[in-house]
């Protein structure tokens, strides 16, 4: 009966507990949902306006052109618009040909609406030419929901398509079938900015991504 009467009085204090918690923070957030305090408005910024550079909007030959690079190094743009379209994550292939995953669906607007409609595309660019700039475009798989990560392998590749990891065989830069699903629930639901992406090879042969602790690789042809 001890033992109950503990039990039940200790549920009790950590409801009163709760509900006086509760009661401190409420007001403190009804009133910050008035905005600045009286007089607020006119204070000075964090940092001066005069100490923040100017960040116009560049062409790919001025955007060059601001790199600042260790003597003995050069940089050279390889893709660019309108050949390559919000690109978000690359990798090569063997053959130098860049596979890439085009985010077209973030935020369509400040409030992020039309963000659920799947419009993402994963396209190769290649230099045929050979003189170092790309200049084809093939567009390999579209209709993708916010492609954040692709990996390139003889048979195929691996790719983020919302939640999941998928795989989808090719033959060259033909898609064979319909994508198949690696790992259900790879990434999980949230705001897209802090989701698992990226796809990296590290020595010992597993995959490894940006925001996440999971890991892949293929043994036996399995995930």
């Amino acid at each position: 009966m001890s033992l109950g009467f503990s039990v039940k009085r200790t549920t009790f204090q950590l409801s009163m507990n709760r509900i006086v918690l509760l009661s401190l923070l409420l007001p403190g957030l009804a009133l910050a949902q008035k905005g600045d305090k009286k007089g607020h408005d006119n204070m000075a910024p964090v940092v001066p306006a005069s100490e923040i550079p100017p960040s116009p909007v560049l062409s790919v030959t001025e955007a060059l052109k601001s790199f600042k690079l260790s003597p003995g190094f050069t940089i050279e743009a390889f893709a660019a618009e309108p050949l390559v379209e919000k690109p978000i994550a690359m990798d090569f292939d063997p053959s130098g040909r860049l596979w890439v995953c085009e985010m077209l669906g973030y935020m369509p607007d400040i409030d992020g609406k039309g963000e659920d409609i799947p419009q993402g595309r994963i396209v190769v660019v290649e230099d045929t030419d050979q003189d170092g700039k790309a200049d084809k475009r093939t567009v390999f798989l579209d209709k993708l929901h916010l492609a954040r990560a692709v990996a390139v392998y003889p048979d195929g590749i691996l790719f983020t398509d919302d939640t999941d990891l998928r795989w989808q065989k090719r033959d060259g830069l033909k898609p064979v079938g319909a994508p198949e699903i690696a790992v259900k629930g790879w990434v999980e639901a949230g705001n897209v900015e802090h989701k698992t992406n990226g796809l990296v090879r590290n020595l010992d042969n597993w995959l490894y991504n940006a925001k996440s602790g999971k890991r892949v690789r293929r043994i036996d042809g399995k995930w």
